[in-house]
């Protein structure tokens, strides 16, 4: 997995165990060039992956994001993995999410890059979102399952659960 990166529309903001931004858009449109966090999932050499759901964590400020939405690299970052945008809460709280990822994800085979995109924010230049470890889980999560390259796609039980935890750095 790779580190988080910012999109270039957006000036970072620190926080503890945490990577934050702001400079959100205000608009109802994602900005698709440059509002968003991102990291990168590879499989191993000859492995496949079965990517089944992303935790976090993430709180705001109180101008920041009032929603957000999930997307990948698979199809251009085009259309949202996840059913509808997510509703941020007007409030500073942290919140946990667990975001199923659908049949799309079921046959990783190279890197796929995951895109959370803020927007709406309620004002332009102090909108603040910052994405943290899941409150009830401790890390940031993707879960699924992965198959070795030397078992190959005969394997009864592929290894299931944490394909990839991260406990927040700091930026």
């Amino acid at each position: 997995a790779s580190p988080f990166r910012r999109g270039s529309g957006l000036d970072p903001r620190t926080g503890a165990n945490s990577i934050g931004a702001q400079s959100w858009t205000t608009g109802d449109l994602i900005d698709l060039n440059s509002d968003y966090f991102e990291f990168v999932i590879s499989p191993s050499a000859g492995a496949t992956l079965d990517i089944d759901c992303i935790a976090f964590g993430e709180f705001r400020s109180a101008s920041g994001i009032t929603e957000f939405t999930l997307r990948s690299s698979l199809d251009d970052f085009r259309s949202n993995v996840i059913d509808a945008p997510v509703t941020v809460p007007d409030d500073g709280s942290t919140r946990g999410h667990e975001l199923a990822l659908g049949g799309a994800f079921d046959v990783i085979v190279s890197s796929v890059t995951f895109r959370l995109y803020g927007y709406r924010a309620e004002t332009a230049n102090t909108s603040r979102w910052w994405i943290v470890d899941h409150p009830e889980i401790g890390v940031f999560r993707v879960s699924g399952t992965a198959t070795p390259p030397e078992l190959g796609v005969v394997t009864p039980e592929p290894s299931a659960g944490l394909i990839w935890g991260l406990v927040a750095g700091g930026g």
